[in-house]
Formats: structure tokens, sequence, C-alpha cells
């Protein structure tokens, strides 16, 4: 299996580590940011092959970092994990272009 660059987002600082250390025990390189706006930073110099995204976040929520990463990393897929899960949230992260959306156990 080949190592990705992943950037895990959640407003959870423990749920983000937790998933980071995970990831990083299969080989891959692994930053983690809170929110969206420091998402965005961090994706701007670490250049991530996919986002691993919370949906609900305060501030800066994960619809927000899907649009903007649109314009600077087009074809990074966004995945989002989210405890709030609904039919209609899962709807309008897929209509504006997220790769997947999954509920956290």
């Amino acid at each position: 299996m080949s190592s990705a660059r992943i950037l895990a987002v959640d407003d959870e600082t423990s749920t983000a580590q937790a998933l980071a250390e995970m990831l990083a025990l299969w080989g891959h390189k692994v930053e983690t940011a809170g929110d969206g706006t420091e998402a965005l930073k961090k994706a701007a110099e670490f250049r991530p092959d996919v986002v691993l995204s919370d949906l609900a976040m305060p501030e800066t929520d994960g619809l927000w970092l899907l649009r903007a990463l649109k314009d600077d990393l087009p074809d990074c897929p966004v995945i989002f994990l989210t405890g709030r899960a609904t039919i209609d949230a899962a709807v309008a992260a897929i209509r504006e272009g997220a790769y997947d959306f999954i509920e956290k156990p």
C-alpha cells in the first residue's frame, strides 16, 4: 500500500488526534486541523491527497472548507465524518462535491 498525505479536520482535538495516529500507523502522512480556516492554511502547505473532515464545526464548517478547497485543490477528495448525520446533510455535502459522507460511530 502506498502512503497518502491525509488532512484530518475536527474541532474535537482528541478525535482528530486518534484518527491521525491510526492513519500514521498504516504508513500515511497525516496533519490535523481544528477548523476549516486552519485546515485551509495547512492544505496550502501540506497538499493532501485526501481530506477527512468533520461537518459541524464552529466558525468555519466542513461545507465551507469543501467550497474553499475547490479553488486550490480541485481534485482532492473530501470525505465527511460526522456525529450529526442526517439525510439532508448528506445530500447537501454530496451535491457540493464531497466524495463521501460517513457517520461517526
